[in-house]
């Protein structure tokens, strides 16, 4: 898997846009001591005292968390006792964002679900805005996509009037984000295009930076190169017009894939070199927490175009950081690329061992991939019954409102009834494909003892049958070396015999290969010969070789070729063939 593929899996390297949106906009101007003040006077009340703590708990957001912490609690035990839900709301808010960037996102949702409890009858539309967007982005990090969706979508509802325009274009790309990594681009590409709209009309020029790039992306998932290539440079322009750093490296890293898409490796060396250059630039920064995730894409991007220059050693040193990145932070999607980046180019160098540690690595990360796809399409069906359930429930009610007692009687039975069959169905669905994941698993360990113990068979056979050769050439060697008779000739029943043992010795050790190969491999030759008619037998026998995952060294014990020979027939059987450079010769002839 290169990191050109990763792009397309992944969807998008761009984090949505950090839109924690405060209640105290004004905050900056009101000094500390001044809320001091307001609490020391005695003729304030208790919702007005709730609201001070609130802000001087948000006013410690960026500085020191247990001051948060201390305040907002402080806030809330005046706010319950004042029974101001003015209070309880905005105290919420700042407990459930200091939690979150404390990564406690669970106790950050409780905060902001009992906030939205006392939403009835109030009036602080910002405020509703802030829940929900916190909300969201906690669900999206989480990777729980569709109820970012939603808690976005309330949060969009929240801000129809005008004034709250510039906060829309964000709330809007949020939404076109979340779309995009449930991978309906389409939808996503219409959200993207309402918030440029947005942000063109408020004059953002970075949030404009952002959603370009993320359109671009979208294009280049859908191999519109062009079109990709002009959005990109339109969200280069603004980044570069803002100096983000982020932003530059993120589109560096876009522009690097591109250039690898247009087979253009000076430019896309370029492009990886610019994006390394502003990844380092981002300690410090408002987004520092993303910075070595940054820096692995960088490394992947680098580690790939040095692999396509010939740079194998470059490319290991880079794939390796990529790895270790990765690794540290758990990310499958990059540990999958960077081994088998690691793998392709330790087996260019012939370090057989490492390769294949690395490719047992990238085997082990997409099995786990592919398992976190099931789990996430299990949640969205579930995620679909709910919301079906949901419009249902709103169909009776609506129904309910129109018709006598007994008709909604017998609607709420007919429709209570579909939906507990529609329940029971997606639950057996669900269990039904549990049962065929777990299965399919089992299947796959019993095929692979089975395969493991006759590929050990057929290396003991072939070790035997070397052997076996070995010794009937040291007898040939022997009867040579009789005496011959006078004019030179050997006795006729040696002559004869050492005929039949050179001829039979090659043939008898292919027969016995083939028997066995064919109980590991079954119908290999039968496929190749289909793909590949014009190969030679030696080239057939390399290929069989091959694809027991047998290494150079191990092919050249048992022909009794020279390891360079069995180099170079490597390289004419890949021209031949036509694999190309980036693909490895043993993987294809596995998959047949």
């Amino acid at each position: 898997m290169t990191f050109h593929s990763i792009l397309k899996k992944s969807l998008s390297l761009l984090f949505i846009i950090g839109l924690l949106i405060m209640p105290f906009s004004g905050i900056a101007n009101q000094k500390i001591d001044s809320l001091q003040n307001i609490l020391n006077n005695p003729s304030i009340n208790g919702e007005e005292r709730s609201v001070v703590y609130a802000k001087l708990a948000y006013y410690y957001q960026h500085k020191n968390t247990d001051s948060v912490l201390y305040y907002g609690h402080k806030g809330l035990d005046i706010a319950h006792i004042a029974s101001s839900s003015r209070g309880l709301i905005k105290n919420y808010i700042e407990l459930g964002d200091a939690m979150f960037k404390l990564d406690s996102h669970t106790t950050a949702l409780e905060y902001l679900d009992t906030a939205s409890t006392y939403f009835s009858n109030y009036s602080d539309t910002m405020d509703i805005i802030t829940i929900w967007i916190i909300s969201g982005n906690i669900y999206y990090i989480k990777s729980d996509f569709p109820k970012a969706y939603e808690s976005y979508l309330k949060g969009f509802k929240a801000s129809e009037s005008n004034k709250y325009d510039g906060y829309r274009g964000r709330i809007i790309n949020n939404i076109a984000n979340t779309l995009e990594r449930m991978e309906n681009l389409e939808e996503a590409l219409d959200y993207y295009h309402i918030a440029k709209t947005l942000f063109e009309k408020t004059g953002q020029n970075l949030q404009l930076g952002y959603v370009n790039n993320n359109i671009g992306l979208i294009f280049f998932n859908r191999n519109k190169l062009d079109s990709a290539h002009h959005y990109y440079q339109m969200a280069l322009n603004k980044f570069l017009t803002e100096e983000d750093s982020y932003g530059l490296s993120n589109v560096y890293i876009n522009l690097g894939s591109l250039m690898l898409a247009y087979d253009s490796l000076p430019n896309a060396k370029k492009y990886s070199l610019l994006s390394l250059n502003k990844g380092k630039e981002l300690n410090g920064s408002a987004k520092e927490k993303y910075e070595e995730y940054v820096l692995a894409n960088c490394y992947g991007l680098i580690g790939e175009v040095s692999q396509k220059e010939g740079e194998i050693d470059t490319a290991i040193s880079y794939y390796l950081r990529m790895y270790n990145i990765a690794e540290k932070y758990d990310i499958p999607y990059h540990i999958a690329n960077a081994s088998m980046g690691l793998s392709t180019n330790h087996e260019m160098l012939g370090n057989i061992d490492s390769a294949l540690f690395y490719l047992k690595i990238h085997d082990n990360y997409n099995d786990i991939l592919s398992n976190k796809r099931n789990d996430k399409k299990i949640a969205e069906i579930k995620y679909e019954f709910e919301l079906e359930k949901l419009k249902q429930d709103q169909e009776i009610k609506d129904i309910a409102a129109h018709n006598s007692q007994k008709r909604k009687e017998l609607i709420y039975l007919i429709i209570s009834l579909s939906v507990l069959l529609l329940f029971v169905v997606a639950i057996l669905f669900i269990i039904l494909q549990r049962f065929k994941i777990k299965q399919s698993r089992l299947n796959s360990a019993t095929t692979i003892r089975e395969l493991d113990y006759k590929k050990k068979q057929l290396t003991t056979n072939l070790v035997y049958l070397n052997q076996n050769r070995q010794l009937m050439e040291e007898v040939i060697k022997k009867l040579k070396q009789l005496p011959v008779k006078e004019g030179g000739d050997y006795d006729k029943d040696i002559d004869d015999l050492l005929i039949t043992l050179e001829r039979n010795s090659n043939l008898t050790n292919w027969k016995e290969f083939e028997k066995s190969f064919q109980e590991v491999r079954p119908g290999f030759y039968i496929r190749l010969n289909k793909l590949y008619p014009n190969l030679t037998p030696n080239e057939q026998k390399l290929c069989a070789f091959l694809s027991l995952n047998m290494s150079t060294k191990e092919i050249s014990s048992i022909t009794l070729q020279s390891i360079e020979s069995i180099r170079k027939a490597r390289y004419r059987l890949r021209k031949k063939i036509q694999i190309k450079d980036e693909q490895s010769l043993v993987s294809h002839l596995l998959e047949l």
